[in-house]
């Protein structure tokens, strides 16, 4: 549960820089990927951070990508999901929401240090 914490103070920390960048970078966007692809599963959705910044600033950054490469963002989305199989238990939930929270912090990093060179990224 702190970690859940953890991560949607880092990811509200973040939506000053969202809102700063004019567009993404390669590894932001890559790094978008995997959150929202943890983030948006359905069996962490009714107990994760509130994504709905990121999640909107990343569906207009995809609009703007060429159409093969939309296409192989949603199949990198339904890998990452289906890499976490299908959660049957507290433990396997407790697993995949750390993966989220990791994925996401190491978006959080990416998108501040890229906005901000002289913030150091937060160790895993």
């Amino acid at each position: 549960m702190r970690s859940l914490i953890a991560v949607a103070a880092i990811l509200a920390s973040a939506a000053t820089s969202l809102a700063e960048t004019p567009r993404m970078n390669s590894l932001e966007f890559s790094r978008a990927v995997e959150c929202l692809a943890y983030a948006e599963f359905e069996p962490l959705k009714a107990n994760g951070p509130d994504l709905s910044a990121l999640s909107a600033r990343f569906a207009a950054e995809l609009a703007q990508r060429p159409t093969n490469t939309r296409n192989e963002v949603r199949d990198d989305m339904r890998r990452f999901r289906a890499g976490v199989g299908r959660p049957s238990s507290d433990q396997d939930i407790e697993r995949v929401s750390a993966l989220r929270d990791r994925a996401c912090r190491r978006f959080v990093d990416e998108t501040t240090t890229a906005a901000n060179p002289a913030v150091a990224p937060a160790s895993p």
